[in-house]
Parts: structure tokens; C-alpha cells; sequence
């Protein structure tokens, strides 16, 4: 969805399970992934977008007398021509740089990014970092969820992101991890072949589904 703010910049935004390509006034590209709200601000001297919610990747148009800056959350990332993803959790900003280069700034200090390097900036203003694979952190933009020995609670948490219809885990899962890759509009099927998998139970209700201990008959 395309809409325009007071101040006439752009606003784009996505529904649960919905994805976006969106080309802004300088020739970026950008994507939306599921449940996320970006507005554009740009200026003369700096092209600025500020993520409200969600997950985005940039594919910026150089351009080296305008910087292109993502805020979110009080985060900068700072580009000239690059692609990189940014995405707001909870409690923290994920910044995975795909090619080229990044700053980014935060209240920890400024840092610069390598490709294939995530950095994690924690509201505690604690910093993680670690390498991804490239292909199975822009799966999303296929319609896929890559897991690859992912634990089983983080894993139905990311399906969730993308159904108006979550997936609720009544079971400890201990130590239990999956991997494959899914389809993002496929939360049933997910769900049920994690409770196969595990011996477990799979019922949907009302509110969703839910994930149990047993081996009663499932449906």
C-alpha cells in the first residue's frame, strides 16, 4: 500500500503475510517484507527513510552527494550505493549487510559493516554480531522460511510473523530444533509437520493453532 503523509513524502506499508517491491523518487529499491511501515523523507543533502515496523532490504542507487539513511529506533545506517536489510524486533534492530559497505550508528558508537555480517543493536545498548547466509536471510523475498538447526520456539515465532492466525507452542520443546524451508503462507502445513516430526499434537481453534504434548489422533 502506497499512501502520502502530511508533510508529502511517501508511506508504504504491508499486512501480515503481505510483501512489497517499491521503487523510491532516487531509484532505490526496496522491499517490504511482512507487517511493515516505512516513510520516505528525502532532503537535498540526504535521503532518509524511517522504519516504522517490520523488515525491509534496500538495493540503493548511489549517489555520493546524498548519503541514503535508515533510521529506526534511533539507529542510523548509512549508505552510499549497497544493499542491506534492516529489521525492527521487539527489543533490538537487526542490520544485515548483503554488498558494499554501511555505517552504522547507534548510542553504543559507530560501526562499520562487511557483507554478510549482521549487527544486532539491543535497546540495553548491547551489540551482537554474526555472519549469515545471504540466501537464507532474503528467502523471505521468495515466499520461503529457511531454518537450518533453528530451535523450535524461534522457529514458529518467525511463521508467525506471517499468519493473522499464530501458532501456539503448550509443550516444552527442550532442546528440539528443525530444519527446512517452508513456505511463508504456509503456517498449517508447518504446524503439522513439526507435531509429526515430535510426537505431538496439532489443533487449530479460534485464535489459531496450538502445538501439544501426546500422541492423540491429530486434525
Amino acid at each position: 500500500v502506497l499512501m502520502w503523509s502530511k508533510d508529502g513524502g511517501q508511506r508504504f506499508a504491508t499486512e501480515i503475510g503481505g510483501r512489497e517491491v517499491a521503487t523510491l523518487p532516487d531509484g532505490t529499491r526496496v522491499t517490504l517484507n511482512t507487517d511493515t511501515e516505512l516513510h520516505v523523507a528525502f532532503a537535498t543533502g540526504e535521503r532518509t527513510v524511517i522504519l516504522d515496523r517490520g523488515e525491509a532490504m534496500f538495493e540503493v542507487e548511489s549517489d555520493a552527494k546524498r548519503p541514503f539513511v535508515v533510521e529506526a529506533a534511533g539507529r542510523r545506517v548509512t549508505a552510499i550505493g549497497t544493499t542491506f536489510l534492516v529489521r525492527r524486533h521487539p527489543n533490538a534492530v537487526a542490520v544485515t549487510l548483503v554488498e558494499g559497505r554501511v555505517k552504522v550508528e547507534s548510542r553504543g558508537g559507530m560501526r562499520m559493516m562487511v557483507p554478510g555480517q549482521r549487527l544486532i543493536l539491543r535497546d540495553n545498548g548491547a551489540i551482537g554480531t554474526d555472519r549469515r547466509a545471504i540466501d537464507r536471510v532474503t528467502s523471505w523475498r521468495r515466499g520461503e522460511l529457511v531454518f537450518g538447526d533453528t530451535p523450535i520456539a524461534e522457529a514458529i515465532a518467525e511463521m508467525n510473523r506471517y499468519t493473522r492466525k499464530p501458532i501456539r507452542l503448550s509443550v516444552d520443546p527442550g532442546d528440539k530444533r528443525l530444519s527446512g524451508i517452508f513456505a511463508t503462507n504456509g503456517g498449517r502445513q508447518f504446524g503439522e509437520l513439526v507435531s509429526e516430526l515430535y510426537d505431538w499434537t496439532y489443533r487449530e481453534d479460534a485464535n489459531g493453532a496450538v502445538i501439544a504434548g501426546g500422541s492423540a489422533a491429530k486434525r
